[in-house]
């Protein structure tokens, strides 16, 4: 079996919660296992294929087309939030290209400065993006 990968992860939040959404190709028994203090994601999916040459997307920045469709391989994450969470009041959803959270914070009076409790702008294997903040 193929090595482990590890998927990408677009986040935002309010003052009381998260939205994270994993991006994992074509995934199949995906499950999510939350603690006060982070969260465990296993799951099957496709490699990543790249579909055609670099296009532009609009905003002066060109990006590879990308599909799933390549060989079965396994997906792992694993995060240690910031802060505290309050696992009974999250939820999760897994979808065709990706696993969408709610995460409900345990302290809702402020924003987190960051996803997780590393300050590494890059947290490696661990890719995050921050989508925006409301």
């Amino acid at each position: 079996m193929a090595a482990e990968q590890t998927p990408t992860v677009r986040w935002a939040q309010l003052r009381n919660k998260l939205f994270l959404t994993v991006l994992i190709p074509s995934i199949e028994d995906a499950r999510v296992e939350l603690t006060t203090k982070g969260l465990c994601l296993t799951a099957t999916g496709a490699t990543p294929r790249v579909i055609g040459d670099a296009e532009d997307d609009g905003d002066g920045s060109s990006a590879l087309r990308r599909r799933g469709g390549g060989a079965r391989v396994p997906y792992r994450l694993e995060l240690e939030f910031f802060a505290g969470i309050k696992p009974r009041m999250s939820t999760w959803t897994a979808f065709r290209q990706s696993v969408r959270l709610t995460v409900q914070k345990a302290h809702t009076t402020t924003y987190w400065p960051r996803l997780v409790t590393a300050e590494a702008k890059h947290v490696s294997p661990v890719h995050t993006r921050t989508l925006f903040f409301i």
